[in-house]
């Protein structure tokens, strides 16, 4: 990538002002080219001086622009008093500038200017003529960016859960991250897909986010617990500028944890029943429970008997 934003300055009071397109640096206006604005301000680019190409899907242009009748002394009007308009020649898609007035403080003192900036301009592969007018007020200039065809594969920048992970609860989600925007139409459940242990595929659905980064497997049951999953993001996805695959399938795995038991215990069976009588003074007490019982819980008092009286009976509790 080779930058991403563009700034026009329009030239202010008494500066002099070229307009141009194309290319160019080293402190002298870009060389003329083809139906070049000529217009009342130049487009100034300082951090990318001389550079024209990009591989960016869009740009956003902004700078400064003279408020008519200054310098002012006071404060600044809050209508700048003219529109500002941008065009894409290449793509024929067009467009309003923001602008806002704000003090400046020049060589001859004080005045006001408009600040103004679009907001992203799509750039189609080739050329891009980008042509910014402010009316008659102050006419128009233009740049002319190249658009470069993106040949760099995308990567997989994050994934969760984490290659290795385990305890996963069996609800989660599987997302990966991208490290750039991508063909959503090319991230289905045949290109982003969930495997157990034994290779069976796992049904669910697959989301990517608005940014086009971020992609979201949903298994549509819970995953059995404890397993091992495999989830794979394959070939056939591919980037949204260029249409570049990802060079190879990228594989991660995870284990899911135990299913957590949150049912209390139930006694299902007591000897002798409830409601016995004539009993023998000496015997045992016995109760049933629905599922293994931890034996460090059980003692004299987690399972007491107690007699007519509410007193309770000495006894030796064990487990079996």
């Amino acid at each position: 990538m080779r930058w991403a934003t563009v700034k026009a300055v329009f030239a202010v009071l008494g500066i002099a002002a070229v307009s141009a397109c194309g290319g160019g640096g080293g402190g002298s206006p870009p060389p003329q080219t083809p139906a070049a604005c000529q217009g009342s301000f130049a487009i100034d680019t300082p951090t990318y001086a001389g550079t024209w190409e990009t591989d960016q899907a869009s740009i956003e242009i902004g700078g400064w622009a003279p408020t008519p009748g200054g310098p002012y002394s006071g404060n600044c009007p809050g209508d700048p008093g003219y529109t500002m308009t941008w065009r894409n020649e290449g793509s024929g898609d067009a467009g309003l500038a923001f602008a806002w007035t704000s003090k400046y403080y020049g060589v001859l003192g004080p005045y006001c200017s408009t600040r103004w900036s679009t907001s992203e301009i799509a750039l189609i592969v080739g050329d891009n003529r980008i042509r910014v007018s402010g009316g008659t007020a102050l006419g128009e200039a233009c740049i002319l960016v190249k658009r470069l065809r993106d040949t760099t594969p995308p990567r997989v920048s994050w994934t969760s859960p984490a290659d290795g992970a385990v305890n996963v609860p069996v609800t989660a989600s599987i997302t990966v991250y991208f490290n750039e925007p991508m063909d959503r139409a090319s991230i289905t459940t045949a290109t982003f897909v969930l495997r157990d242990q034994q290779g069976a595929a796992v049904t669910g659905s697959v989301a990517v986010d608005a940014s086009g980064r971020t992609a979201t497997f949903v298994p549509s049951a819970p995953l059995a617990s404890p397993r091992t999953y495999t989830a794979t993001v394959t070939t056939g996805v591919r980037d949204a500028t260029g249409g570049n695959a990802l060079a190879a399938d990228w594989r991660w795995s995870f284990s899911t944890g135990a299913v957590p038991d949150t049912a209390p215990p139930v006694v299902n069976a007591v000897d002798p029943p409830a409601g016995s009588a004539c009993m023998a003074t000496l015997g045992t007490v016995s109760a049933t429970f629905d599922e293994p019982i931890d034996p460090l819980t059980l003692s004299a008092s987690t399972f007491v008997l107690r007699d007519a009286h509410g007193t309770p009976v000495s006894a030796r509790v064990s487990y079996a």
